[in-house]
C-alpha cells in the first residue's frame, strides 16, 4: 500500500497513514477525503436525487462518449500504475455496497478539488503480473465483476493482473448502457461456456460509430482467455485517443457551416475529420 498510495499518482487515493487503535482490534487508514463515488454519479444521470452527495455542479447534464472515455481513461491510468509496480487490485467496481463493521467501502471515488477519479480500497491487492497465473483458494472479488478464472473454482481458481482488465470492462459496460453485464457469477460461468451472451445497447446519447467502438473494446476486455485481454497501459492510451477524437469532432460540429468558405474553401475541416477517423481506426489494443 505504501508505494502505491504515497507515490502521488493522481488517479489513486492518497493515504497519509495507517495503524491499529490502542487496546482494540480495529485498524485505521487515514486517507484523503473525496466527494462521491462512481455509482452515485451514474445514478444522477437517471434520476433526480436531492440527497445525493454529488454536488449540483458536478452532476452530468450531458453524458456521452467523451465522459465515458474520460472516466475510463482515468481508471485505466490508475490501474496501469498499480500494474507497473507488479500488483493487482482484484476488486475494481463503481462502489462496494456491502456494509461491514459499520464501514462502507468505496472503490472508484471522485475528488472535486483535484477534478479526478481515484481508485481506492486496496484490501485485496496482491502481487501479480500478466504472465504468471497465481492460484487462489478463494474466488475473491465481487460477484458480477470477477472473471471466469476466479469464478470457476472447480477448475482451480487463479488470477493475473488481467482480472483488473475484466473488471474495467464491466465498468465500461455499465457506463455505456446503465446496467451491469453480469448480474452474478453464474452468468459469468455461462458466458465463459458460450451459453450466454451480452448485448451492448449504449445510451441513445452515444453516436452509432462510437457505440461500435465501445462494443469492440468490450469484446477484447471481456475475453474468456486472460492473455487475450489488452494490457491496462494499452487501454489507457486507447481511451485517451478516443476521448480526444470525440472531443475534436464535437468542436468541429460547433463551427458554423460557412467557416470553411470564410477561409478560402481550403477544406481544412474535412481533412481534420478524416484524420481523426483514420487515427482512431488504426489504433491497436494488443496484449
Amino acid at each position: 500500500m505504501e508505494k502505491l498510495c504515497t507515490g502521488g499518482h493522481k488517479n489513486l487515493i492518497k493515504v497519509y497513514g495507517w495503524g491499529e487503535f490502542p487496546n482494540a482490534t480495529y485498524h485505521f487508514i487515514d486517507m484523503e477525503l473525496c466527494d462521491f463515488n462512481l455509482e452515485e454519479y451514474l445514478l444522477c444521470r437517471v434520476k433526480e436525487n436531492d440527497d445525493s452527495r454529488v454536488p449540483p455542479e458536478c452532476r452530468p447534464t450531458e453524458f456521452g462518449a467523451v465522459q465515458i472515455w474520460d472516466i475510463m481513461r482515468q481508471i485505466a491510468e490508475g490501474v496501469a500504475f498499480i500494474h507497473s509496480y507488479g500488483h493487482v487490485h482484484r476488486d475494481l467496481k463503481p462502489q462496494n455496497g456491502t456494509l461491514f463493521k459499520f464501514k462502507l467501502t468505496d472503490i472508484v471515488l471522485h475528488s472535486v478539488r483535484d477534478r479526478a477519479w481515484k481508485i481506492a480500497d486496496f484490501g485485496l491487492t496482491s502481487e501479480g503480473t500478466s504472465s504468471r497465473d497465481i492460484p487462489t483458494q478463494f474466488s475473491q472479488g465481487s460477484p458480477g465483476y470477477r472473471p471466469p478464472e476466479l469464478v470457476n473454482v472447480d477448475a482451480g481458481a487463479s488470477y493475473t493482473n488481467k482480472v483488473d482488465v475484466w473488471a474495467m470492462g464491466c465498468i465500461l459496460f455499465q457506463l455505456a448502457t446503465g446496467s451491469k453485464p453480469f448480474a452474478n457469477d453464474h452468468i459469468v460461468l455461462e458466458y465463459s461456456k458460450g451459453n450466454a451472451e451480452i448485448e451492448t445497447r449504449c445510451h441513445e446519447t452515444i453516436a452509432p460509430q462510437m457505440a461500435k467502438k465501445i462494443s469492440d473494446t468490450l469484446q477484447e476486455m471481456l475475453e474468456i482467455k486472460p492473455s487475450a485481454r489488452p494490457k491496462s497501459a494499452v487501454l489507457a492510451r486507447l481511451f485517451r485517443d478516443h476521448c480526444n477524437s470525440v472531443a475534436l469532432q464535437e468542436q468541429i460540429k460547433e463551427i458554423p457551416d460557412d467557416h470553411d468558405s470564410q477561409f478560402g474553401g481550403t477544406g481544412i475541416l474535412s481533412n481534420s475529420t478524416e484524420t481523426v477517423t483514420d487515427s482512431s481506426a488504426s489504433s491497436r489494443m494488443g496484449t
